[in-house]
């Protein structure tokens, strides 16, 4: 839509009446021509949702503008104004006594308004109802009222995390000095590489943050260093909304999930309305307890939150134009070149003449790995997905490491052969005779007749990618994925326990033990693959529980054969930070954090 300035509620209309128009001939279908039928097929569209921000969205969808004081595109509630001020009363967090608005009654509101003949009769419909007319009232089978979604991303970290921040530095609840100590106590921390790192920006009380930043900032950083730096029932709200964000941050999440994060989310509104002025309660905290409905009809978050949205205005931003032929052109062709590069780089260079460029015209082109396709079919035939995400969760499961890996991981980026260290091969050996139950399985040093022997020789991997989630060792690199949890039977009762450990590498080998094992209804192959993990020795301090960080020693435990873990046991990845204790003693804070899981 032509700037310089956004279009008025009255206006947006004049710009969705000719998408409506094809919105409704798609619908019913149109005759396209494609390569699979040339003649020609008939192809249906339907709009599924409406994905902005607060003040967008209700121009868009016909309701009314976050100050009104029927406010909320999802429920009929009334606010009334704070005494002496224009500002709107948001309190009031009793999810159970808010009445939902229905898509009948919103379409019904929005003809009376369109039907109104006076601007007078239509402001006092707006007060009353909230609604007024949305060309998108067009479409017989969009309900405005459940597809006009709430964006996590605005709602949860560039509306409420930013809010509530600014409104305990306007308070003096943290200052200068308070914003320093906290950004020293996490400048060394490791987080996942597709978590953002806040380097300064803590100390210099947050400015210009982005949404993957108060993202950051929400799941990792401020659990480590708030405690302590709020007052004790602040902090504890804060937890509320944190715990939250864990649960609706997930990448598959569970109804049980989505009610945990409900109930700590009212938790955390009646927290503030208790602990706090008025005047901090904002549309996006009554909108907390809507999100529930959200996730429950269109899935999880990552499927529609706005991050992508605002990457692509990157994007946008840096095409070049000449300001003279129309944006769109020079979009698509940009676009269209771009995908063609890669088409021309991998279809004809790859097998052009006798030379191989592929070394060189791989790194033109991104997102591309080329695929075994013979071993990875081969491979993800046999995969079972259930069994894949039970043997990370179930210690008791036997998993050796050579069953089938996801074809997120395939091909494997093998290195050349190496030798592996006398220590860590020793633990190799060992984990042989735990898991295939024959203490005979020697190591090539002791060689014994008719008894499988260990061989010494590896293939590193630089990396594995598990459903999405990519795992790396810490040699050679900054740690950034190498810090996990994996699920172990410890004592007799067989109480299952999650540790803490350092991925030294990951690595391939190849083994088949003698003894025949019994019928499996998968192919057992040779080929194993491990991470070698340093695992840290547990502590007995939980004084940080209430956040959901976890405390460990600095030190590792002595090697041994559980050193050894197959890659389908890792668990979870972890943010990890020094720490000193008021004893002036070294620990690890642990932040476990959400594991993706891209099917």
């Amino acid at each position: 839509m032509p700037g310089p300035k956004e279009a008025k509620t009255s206006e947006i209309n004049s710009y969705l009446r000719p998408l409506v128009d094809e919105l409704e001939k798609l619908y019913k279908g149109v005759r396209v021509q494609t390569y699979q039928c040339p003649n020609g097929t008939t192809i249906h569209a339907a709009l599924f949702m409406v994905a902005c921000d607060i003040p967008a969205a209700r121009k868009v969808c016909g309701f009314m503008s976050h100050i009104s004081t029927n406010a909320c595109h999802k429920c009929n509630r009334q606010f009334s104004q704070l005494a002496g001020t224009s500002s709107v009363n948001y309190s009031g967090f009793d999810f159970s006594k808010w009445l939902l608005r229905t898509k009948n009654d919103n379409c019904k509101n929005a003809e009376v308004w369109r039907n109104a003949t006076t601007e007078a009769e239509r402001h006092r419909l707006e007060v009353e109802n909230g609604v007024c007319w949305s060309e998108l009232h067009r479409l017989q089978y969009f309900d405005v009222v459940r597809c006009m979604i709430i964006d996590p991303m605005h709602n949860l970290f560039l509306g409420t995390a930013k809010r509530i921040m600014e409104k305990w530095v306007a308070d003096g609840l943290i200052d200068n000095k308070k914003l320093v100590a906290m950004q020293k106590i996490v400048e060394n921390m490791t987080l996942l590489p597709d978590y953002t790192m806040l380097r300064s920006k803590i100390s210099k009380g947050f400015p210009f943050m982005k949404a993957d930043e108060w993202k950051s900032w929400c799941l990792v950083y401020s659990p480590v260093v708030l405690q302590g730096v709020l007052p004790k029932q602040k902090f504890e709200n804060w937890m509320f909304f944190v715990n939250a964000c864990r649960f609706l941050t997930k990448p598959n999440v569970s109804k049980d999930d989505v009610q945990s994060a409900h109930i700590a989310l009212e938790k955390f509104g009646k927290g503030c309305e208790r602990l706090y002025s008025k005047d901090l309660l904002s549309p996006n905290m009554h909108l907390h307890l809507h999100l529930r409905d959200t996730i429950k009809d269109f899935g999880p978050v990552y499927g529609y939150w706005l991050f992508s949205f605002e990457r692509y205005n990157s994007v946008l931003k840096n095409i070049n134009t000449n300001r003279r032929s129309g944006f769109e052109m020079t979009y698509m062709k940009t676009f269209i070149e771009d995908t063609r590069k890669g088409d021309f780089v991998h279809n004809f260079l790859k097998t052009s003449g006798p030379f191989n460029f592929s070394g060189i015209f791989d790194k033109l082109v991104t997102g591309y790995s080329p695929a075994d396709s013979t071993t990875s079919t081969a491979l993800y035939n046999w995969l079972s997905l259930p069994d894949f995400l039970d043997a990370a969760k179930n210690p008791n499961l036997s998993i050796r490491g050579n069953k089938p890996l996801p074809p997120s991981a395939l091909p494997l980026q093998k290195k050349a052969y190496e030798m592996m260290p006398r220590q860590e091969y020793d633990c190799l050996v060992g984990y042989y005779q735990a898991v295939y139950n024959d203490p005979t399985i020697s190591s090539c040093k002791d060689v014994i007749q008719d008894t499988a022997f260990v061989n010494d020789w590896i293939e590193m991997l630089k990396s594995v990618n598990l459903l999405g989630q990519t795992f790396k060792g810490s040699r050679g690199t900054n740690g950034r994925g190498s810090y996990i949890q994996a699920m172990f039977i410890e004592g007799r009762n067989g109480a299952k326990y999650a540790y803490v450990g350092e991925i030294q590498y990951l690595f391939v080998h190849s083994f088949s033990p003698l003894v025949s094992t019994p019928h499996h209804r998968t192919p057992q192959s040779s080929q194993h693959t491990f991470a070698y993990v340093k695992w840290y020795k547990a502590s007995k301090e939980t004084s940080r529980k209430i956040a959901g960080v976890e405390i460990w020693d600095v030190a590792f435990s002595l090697p041994d054969f559980q050193s050894i873990l197959p890659v389908h046991r890792i668990l979870l990845p972890v943010a990890i930070v020094d720490h000193t204790t008021l004893r002036n003693i070294s620990k690890k804070l642990i932040v476990p954090l959400p594991r993706k899981l891209y099917f």
